[in-house]
């Protein structure tokens, strides 16, 4: 069973370098990038899930921002493993993401080869 990463992040060229950076690091990664929370969650709702997929989420977003995002995967009984993806250094907001049971993690952009190296080996 190979790994598929969904990258959720309102900036395209984020997502763009941040699929470049994991597939440089295992390129059997299958990634599927959203730059629109709205849609990403609509394709997620109707998708059969397992634990082969994994979502890095930006918190940061215009319309649906990723406290939203993380509220209707909860809502709608969603058990999708999430790394939260941010450029937020606010320890507030860390603090926050640990009280979801899907939020396995939490990285500060820029992703790095390290940071996925560890994440990965962490999950």
């Amino acid at each position: 069973m190979s790994l598929e990463l969904i990258l959720v992040d309102d900036d395209p060229l984020n997502n763009k370098i941040n699929s470049l950076i994991i597939h440089r690091v295992n390129p059997q990664i299958e990634v599927r990038s959203f730059y629109d929370p709205q849609k990403a969650i609509e394709v997620i709702m109707g998708e059969k899930l397992n634990s082969s997929k994994l979502l890095f989420l930006d918190l940061n977003m215009p319309v649906l921002d990723g406290w939203g995002f993380l509220e209707q995967l909860q809502q709608n009984n969603i058990p999708l493993n999430t790394v939260i993806l941010t450029s937020s250094v606010d320890k507030r907001d860390q603090m926050r993401a640990e009280k979801y049971d899907l939020v396995k993690g939490f990285i500060l952009k820029p992703l790095t080869k390290e940071k996925l190296e560890n994440c990965l080996s962490e999950l």
